[in-house]
Protein backbone atom coordinates (compact mmCIF):
# COMPACT_ATOMS: atom_id res chain seq x y z
CA UNK A 1 0.00 0.00 0.00
CA UNK A 2 2.50 2.39 0.50
CA UNK A 3 5.37 1.19 -2.50
CA UNK A 4 4.96 4.93 -3.15
CA UNK A 5 6.99 6.06 -0.47
CA UNK A 6 11.02 5.98 0.48
CA UNK A 7 11.91 3.19 3.09
CA UNK A 8 11.39 4.07 6.32
CA UNK A 9 8.90 6.63 6.34
CA UNK A 10 6.18 6.75 8.47
CA UNK A 11 7.97 4.39 11.20
CA UNK A 12 8.47 7.22 13.52
CA UNK A 13 4.22 6.68 13.58
CA UNK A 14 4.31 2.97 14.45
CA UNK A 15 6.79 3.34 17.29
CA UNK A 16 4.21 5.49 19.28
CA UNK A 17 2.78 4.68 21.91
CA UNK A 18 -0.39 5.55 20.86
CA UNK A 19 -0.70 3.78 18.23
CA UNK A 20 1.31 0.40 19.49
CA UNK A 21 -1.73 0.77 22.01
CA UNK A 22 -4.35 0.89 19.45
CA UNK A 23 -2.92 -2.42 17.26
CA UNK A 24 -2.68 -4.25 20.57
CA UNK A 25 -5.79 -3.65 22.26
CA UNK A 26 -7.59 -6.63 23.53
CA UNK A 27 -10.49 -4.44 23.93
CA UNK A 28 -12.84 -1.74 21.21
CA UNK A 29 -10.93 1.13 20.86
CA UNK A 30 -10.31 4.16 18.39
CA UNK A 31 -7.44 5.73 17.05
CA UNK A 32 -7.37 9.25 15.74
CA UNK A 33 -4.64 10.32 13.17
CA UNK A 34 -5.19 14.39 12.11
CA UNK A 35 -3.50 16.87 11.29
CA UNK A 36 -3.43 20.02 8.72
CA UNK A 37 -3.80 19.66 4.91
CA UNK A 38 -0.92 18.66 2.99
CA UNK A 39 0.45 16.84 6.38
CA UNK A 40 0.69 13.35 4.99
CA UNK A 41 -2.31 12.12 6.47
CA UNK A 42 -3.23 9.85 3.55
CA UNK A 43 0.19 8.36 3.28
CA UNK A 44 0.75 7.72 6.77
CA UNK A 45 -3.03 6.07 6.33
CA UNK A 46 -1.24 3.55 3.27
CA UNK A 47 1.83 2.50 5.55
CA UNK A 48 -0.56 1.52 8.35
CA UNK A 49 -2.43 -0.87 6.40
CA UNK A 50 0.84 -2.09 4.61
CA UNK A 51 2.08 -2.79 8.48
CA UNK A 52 -0.95 -4.40 9.73
CA UNK A 53 -1.30 -6.64 6.22
CA UNK A 54 2.66 -7.68 6.76
CA UNK A 55 1.23 -9.06 10.70
CA UNK A 56 0.88 -12.95 11.49
CA UNK A 57 -2.00 -12.75 12.57
CA UNK A 58 -3.35 -10.40 9.81
CA UNK A 59 -7.18 -12.19 8.61
CA UNK A 60 -8.19 -10.05 5.20
CA UNK A 61 -11.90 -11.58 6.17
CA UNK A 62 -11.53 -9.33 9.60
CA UNK A 63 -10.34 -5.94 8.12
CA UNK A 64 -12.24 -3.06 6.14
CA UNK A 65 -10.90 -0.12 4.88
CA UNK A 66 -12.35 2.87 3.03
CA UNK A 67 -10.71 6.09 1.98
CA UNK A 68 -13.87 9.25 1.54
CA UNK A 69 -13.45 12.06 -0.94
CA UNK A 70 -15.21 14.74 -1.54
CA UNK A 71 -16.51 15.88 -5.28
CA UNK A 72 -19.08 15.43 -8.09
CA UNK A 73 -17.27 12.67 -9.73
CA UNK A 74 -17.60 10.35 -7.70
CA UNK A 75 -20.15 11.24 -4.50
CA UNK A 76 -20.71 8.15 -3.00
CA UNK A 77 -17.13 8.39 -1.62
CA UNK A 78 -18.49 11.10 0.54
CA UNK A 79 -21.93 9.37 1.19
CA UNK A 80 -21.72 7.74 5.12
CA UNK A 81 -24.44 5.37 3.87
CA UNK A 82 -21.73 3.67 0.91
CA UNK A 83 -19.07 4.15 3.44
CA UNK A 84 -20.84 1.96 5.87
CA UNK A 85 -21.81 -1.01 2.37
CA UNK A 86 -18.63 -1.05 1.19
CA UNK A 87 -16.95 -1.95 5.01
CA UNK A 88 -20.09 -4.65 5.30
CA UNK A 89 -18.94 -5.89 1.64
CA UNK A 90 -15.34 -5.92 2.72
CA UNK A 91 -16.03 -7.32 5.48
CA UNK A 92 -18.49 -10.20 4.14
CA UNK A 93 -16.10 -12.48 3.14
CA UNK A 94 -13.95 -14.99 4.83
CA UNK A 95 -10.80 -14.28 3.05
CA UNK A 96 -10.69 -12.25 -0.46
CA UNK A 97 -13.38 -9.74 -0.72
CA UNK A 98 -12.69 -9.42 -4.33
CA UNK A 99 -15.14 -12.58 -4.99
CA UNK A 100 -17.74 -11.94 -6.78
CA UNK A 101 -21.05 -10.77 -4.59
CA UNK A 102 -23.21 -13.74 -5.37
CA UNK A 103 -24.19 -16.62 -2.88
CA UNK A 104 -25.08 -18.83 -5.67
CA UNK A 105 -21.59 -19.09 -6.92
CA UNK A 106 -20.05 -22.48 -5.23
CA UNK A 107 -16.59 -20.99 -5.08
CA UNK A 108 -17.72 -18.04 -3.05
CA UNK A 109 -16.60 -17.89 0.61
CA UNK A 110 -19.79 -15.47 1.72
CA UNK A 111 -19.99 -15.37 5.58
CA UNK A 112 -23.38 -16.88 6.28
CA UNK A 113 -25.64 -13.36 7.78
CA UNK A 114 -25.12 -11.70 4.53
CA UNK A 115 -25.61 -15.03 2.40
CA UNK A 116 -28.71 -15.83 4.06
CA UNK A 117 -29.62 -11.80 3.36
CA UNK A 118 -28.62 -11.87 0.20
CA UNK A 119 -30.94 -15.43 -0.70
CA UNK A 120 -33.81 -13.45 0.30
CA UNK A 121 -33.40 -10.60 -1.78
CA UNK A 122 -32.10 -12.28 -5.00
CA UNK A 123 -35.30 -14.06 -4.50
CA UNK A 124 -37.65 -10.99 -4.11
CA UNK A 125 -35.98 -10.04 -7.52
CA UNK A 126 -36.96 -13.05 -9.09
CA UNK A 127 -40.57 -12.78 -7.81
CA UNK A 128 -41.01 -9.23 -8.94
CA UNK A 129 -38.32 -9.44 -12.00
CA UNK A 130 -36.62 -6.02 -10.30
CA UNK A 131 -32.95 -5.44 -9.28
CA UNK A 132 -31.72 -6.76 -6.38
CA UNK A 133 -32.21 -4.09 -3.77
CA UNK A 134 -28.94 -2.39 -2.04
CA UNK A 135 -29.19 -3.56 1.77
CA UNK A 136 -30.55 -0.96 3.91
CA UNK A 137 -28.96 1.28 6.49
CA UNK A 138 -30.48 -0.81 9.17
CA UNK A 139 -29.57 -4.00 7.78
CA UNK A 140 -26.23 -3.14 7.15
CA UNK A 141 -25.77 -2.59 10.93
CA UNK A 142 -27.21 -5.28 11.92
CA UNK A 143 -25.10 -7.68 9.88
CA UNK A 144 -21.96 -5.54 10.47
CA UNK A 145 -23.00 -6.81 14.01
CA UNK A 146 -23.50 -10.19 13.53
CA UNK A 147 -20.03 -10.30 11.62
CA UNK A 148 -18.41 -8.83 14.19
CA UNK A 149 -19.02 -10.94 17.11
CA UNK A 150 -17.04 -13.30 18.45
CA UNK A 151 -13.82 -11.89 16.35
CA UNK A 152 -11.24 -9.06 16.53
CA UNK A 153 -11.61 -6.59 13.41
CA UNK A 154 -9.20 -3.33 12.22
CA UNK A 155 -11.87 -0.61 10.25
CA UNK A 156 -9.61 2.22 9.02
CA UNK A 157 -11.39 5.24 7.39
CA UNK A 158 -9.08 7.84 6.05
CA UNK A 159 -10.08 11.57 4.88
CA UNK A 160 -13.17 11.17 7.05
CA UNK A 161 -13.79 15.14 7.05
CA UNK A 162 -14.44 14.60 3.51
CA UNK A 163 -17.91 13.29 4.00
CA UNK A 164 -20.85 15.36 4.02
CA UNK A 165 -20.58 17.45 6.59
CA UNK A 166 -24.56 17.08 7.55
CA UNK A 167 -24.70 13.88 7.63
CA UNK A 168 -21.04 12.26 8.75
CA UNK A 169 -21.95 12.21 12.33
CA UNK A 170 -24.09 8.52 11.40
CA UNK A 171 -20.89 6.53 10.98
CA UNK A 172 -20.28 7.54 14.50
CA UNK A 173 -23.41 6.58 15.64
CA UNK A 174 -23.62 3.20 13.95
CA UNK A 175 -19.97 2.59 15.83
CA UNK A 176 -21.14 3.33 18.94
CA UNK A 177 -24.57 1.26 18.43
CA UNK A 178 -22.60 -2.37 16.96
CA UNK A 179 -19.68 -1.83 20.15
CA UNK A 180 -22.87 -1.53 22.52
CA UNK A 181 -24.06 -4.81 20.96
CA UNK A 182 -20.72 -6.38 21.17
CA UNK A 183 -20.94 -5.67 24.76
CA UNK A 184 -23.80 -7.08 25.49
CA UNK A 185 -23.31 -10.49 23.65
CA UNK A 186 -22.48 -13.16 25.15
CA UNK A 187 -19.86 -13.69 22.29
CA UNK A 188 -18.08 -10.28 22.85
CA UNK A 189 -16.15 -8.83 20.14
CA UNK A 190 -13.26 -6.37 19.30
CA UNK A 191 -13.24 -3.45 16.86
CA UNK A 192 -10.21 -1.66 16.40
CA UNK A 193 -11.29 1.77 14.79
CA UNK A 194 -8.68 4.58 13.19
CA UNK A 195 -9.82 7.42 11.77
CA UNK A 196 -7.57 10.09 9.84
CA UNK A 197 -9.06 13.80 9.44
CA UNK A 198 -8.54 17.24 9.73
CA UNK A 199 -9.37 19.18 12.80
CA UNK A 200 -12.74 19.93 12.11
CA UNK A 201 -14.74 20.64 15.48
CA UNK A 202 -17.61 18.06 15.05
CA UNK A 203 -14.51 15.81 14.62
CA UNK A 204 -12.21 17.02 17.73
CA UNK A 205 -15.87 16.84 20.09
CA UNK A 206 -15.71 13.45 19.45
CA UNK A 207 -12.57 11.83 18.90
CA UNK A 208 -10.74 14.23 21.58
CA UNK A 209 -10.68 11.89 24.13
CA UNK A 210 -9.57 8.77 22.18
CA UNK A 211 -5.71 7.54 21.59
CA UNK A 212 -4.99 10.23 19.11
CA UNK A 213 -1.79 11.39 17.03
CA UNK A 214 -1.54 14.82 15.78
CA UNK A 215 0.91 14.81 12.81
CA UNK A 216 3.73 18.36 13.62
CA UNK A 217 6.38 19.52 11.63
CA UNK A 218 8.83 17.66 13.83
CA UNK A 219 7.22 14.24 13.39
CA UNK A 220 7.38 14.41 9.30
CA UNK A 221 10.93 16.01 9.61
CA UNK A 222 13.42 13.08 8.63
CA UNK A 223 10.63 11.82 6.22
CA UNK A 224 10.77 15.11 4.23
CA UNK A 225 14.55 15.49 4.64
CA UNK A 226 15.03 12.08 3.22
CA UNK A 227 12.73 12.72 0.15
CA UNK A 228 14.66 15.95 -0.56
CA UNK A 229 18.49 14.80 -0.10
CA UNK A 230 16.67 11.63 -2.49
CA UNK A 231 14.96 13.97 -4.85
CA UNK A 232 17.85 16.74 -5.37
CA UNK A 233 20.30 13.60 -6.28
CA UNK A 234 18.19 12.00 -8.71
CA UNK A 235 17.38 15.30 -10.45
CA UNK A 236 21.27 15.62 -10.64
CA UNK A 237 22.35 12.60 -11.61
CA UNK A 238 19.47 13.06 -14.79
CA UNK A 239 20.39 16.27 -16.22
CA UNK A 240 17.06 17.58 -15.25
CA UNK A 241 18.82 20.17 -12.51
CA UNK A 242 20.86 22.74 -14.10
CA UNK A 243 22.34 20.09 -16.76
CA UNK A 244 23.46 18.06 -13.96
CA UNK A 245 25.97 21.11 -12.67
CA UNK A 246 25.78 21.54 -9.25
CA UNK A 247 28.52 22.33 -6.61
CA UNK A 248 28.52 20.43 -3.48
CA UNK A 249 27.50 23.42 -1.76
CA UNK A 250 24.65 24.69 -4.52
CA UNK A 251 23.24 21.23 -3.81
CA UNK A 252 23.31 21.74 0.02
CA UNK A 253 21.96 24.74 -0.27
CA UNK A 254 19.31 23.54 -2.76
CA UNK A 255 18.28 21.07 0.08
CA UNK A 256 18.40 23.54 2.86
CA UNK A 257 16.02 25.99 1.28
CA UNK A 258 13.18 22.88 0.64
CA UNK A 259 13.26 21.30 3.59
CA UNK A 260 12.67 24.94 5.30
CA UNK A 261 10.19 25.96 2.71
CA UNK A 262 8.27 22.49 3.35
CA UNK A 263 7.03 23.15 6.97
CA UNK A 264 6.51 19.53 7.50
CA UNK A 265 4.25 18.92 4.65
Amino acid sequence: MCDDLLEGSGEWLLERNDFRQWEFSTSSTVLWLHGIPGSGKSKLVACIIGHLQKSPEFLPGNFAFFYCMRGDSDKERSNPEEVIRSLLRQLAFHDDPSNSYNPFNASNSLKDPVAKLYKEKAAHSQKTRHEVEKFTKKECIDILTELLKGCSTTIIIDAFDELDRSTRGLLFQVFDTINGELRKSKDGGIVRLLVSSRNDQDIVRKLANYHNIEIGVEDNKKDIERFVYVEVAKAISSGMLLSGNVSQDLQSEIESVLIKKSRGM
